[in-house]
């Protein structure tokens, strides 16, 4: 089996390669996903998350405001910290149990943290997505509908493109249309198998 770790800044375009690679046949493990389903109502992470963040973070029916905890935490990296040291581990736990019960030739990992929680070790070959910072800004405005400061402090929570790109074994510059990602990914692809 093939893992591939696909990373970088919110709005880069990492999904968008990674589904290139299912379209593909690749099997992909989204960390996002992960980490949404980490923390649903009566899971053990939820329940440290309401400890040290308080109830204001929850909806009336116990179900987590992602948005809320969003607005505490990407203002400030400190309780950005305190929040990645309660759900890392279970993100971890269950990526890599996905993983491990695939049978696909191809597995792709899809984290933006793929190199500050070690699951790259996990990983035969790396992936950095980048993309010039006004471009991700435009992007994540668009797609999550946030407003502006809001994007700002999640990009700039983030590292910057020249991390990624320092760490990782391929970087696919996101810098043109579709068709030009499309095709900078098509290249790996080949490359990897």
């Amino acid at each position: 089996m093939l893992i591939v770790g696909v990373t970088g800044g919110t709005g880069s375009g990492k999904s968008t390669v990674c589904t290139y690679f299912k379209e593909k046949g690749a099997k992909i493990i989204d960390a996002d996903i992960v980490a949404r389903d980490i923390v649903l109502k009566g899971m053990p992470a939820l329940l440290e998350i309401k400890e040290v963040f308080g109830s204001d973070v929850l909806f009336s029916d116990g179900s987590l405001d992602r948005k809320k905890l969003g607005k505490i935490v990407f203002a400030s990296p400190e309780k950005l910290n305190i929040l990645n040291g309660i759900t890392h581990k279970y993100i971890i736990e269950e990526i890599k149990n996905k993983v491990f019960s695939s049978n696909e030739k191809m597995v792709v990992i899809d984290a933006a943290l793929l190199f500050e929680t070690e699951l790259f070790k996990l990983c035969n070959k790396t992936i950095a997505v980048t993309a010039p910072e006004n471009e991700r800004e435009r992007r994540i405005l668009k797609r999550d509908s946030l407003e502006a400061e809001t994007a700002k402090n999640r990009i700039a929570s983030q590292k910057e493109n020249s991390f990624y790109a320092e760490h990782s074994d391929y970087v696919i510059v996101n810098d043109g249309d579709l068709d030009n990602l499309k095709s900078k990914t098509g290249e790996i692809l080949k490359e990897l198998m």
